[in-house]
């Protein structure tokens, strides 16, 4: 627990000193708040994995399921175009994918399917580039980003196959990702400017509720919504 403390202790130092505002600062060189939100899709798929003979065979195949994110972000702008970028989501993440049960000796087999959702903390950072203004004002982007830390809460699990599944060492979650996006900016006043950027992160978490199988979501898909406000 402490080191945890310890982490967010740097995390935040760190945009801290990011965001300050800087004597040198010019017109063009600003800090600017925004808010965010969007759906967020997660694909499971499944690996065997080696395990001893039993007399019930669980197996993992594939699915998708959708969930969202909401948050607020603070935007520096550190060269003409070159932006930086860090904040504090609240994140729903949903996973779901179909599952068999088989009895060797009989022939038989059943199916049925894993839900997992849980409640995560995200803190994004991110670097990216603004393509000069276009003759409406608007913007293309480009960026590298991800989750420096998140904490995840208690999962809410429902598995056909798997009593007392809810335990958590079912579950291997990541606490930190990568994310490549694009995004275009639409401008609307002299303060406000709406954007949307789809992107793709990497963030492998593993469900460990079948005997035959690893079942993984390594790639999410989303878009982020964004809201800023220019000052």
């Amino acid at each position: 627990m402490p080191n945890q403390y310890l982490n967010w202790s740097i995390i935040f130092s760190a945009l801290f000193f990011l965001f300050s505002p800087i004597s040198t600062v010019t017109a063009q060189q600003r800090l600017d708040l925004g808010v965010v939100g969007g759906p967020e899709v997660n694909f499971v798929g499944s690996e065997p994995r080696q395990s001893e003979l039993s007399r019930i065979q669980t197996i993992g195949e594939a699915g998708t399921a959708v969930g969202y994110f909401l948050g607020a972000y603070l935007e520096y702008e550190v060269l003409g175009g070159l932006y930086v970028r860090g904040g504090l989501n609240y994140s729903r993440k949903r996973y779901s994918y179909a599952v068999s049960r088989g009895l060797p000796e009989r022939g038989d087999v059943s199916y049925g399917q894993n839900r997992i959702v849980y409640t995560a903390i995200e803190v994004p950072l991110a670097i990216l580039y603004r393509f000069p203004y276009l003759p409406n004002n608007d913007r293309f982007l480009v960026g590298l980003g991800g989750v420096a830390d998140r904490w995840v809460g208690d999962p809410q699990v429902k598995t056909d196959f798997l009593p007392g599944s809810a335990d958590r060492s079912y579950i291997r979650e990541a606490h930190r990702s990568v994310n490549f996006f694009i995004g275009y900016d639409h401008y609307l006043s002299d303060r406000f400017v709406i954007g949307i950027e789809p992107y793709l992160s990497y963030s492998p978490t593993e469900f460990l509720f079948e005997t035959e199988t690893i079942s993984a979501n390594r790639v999410q898909g989303g878009i982020a919504v964004r809201i800023r406000f220019d000052n």
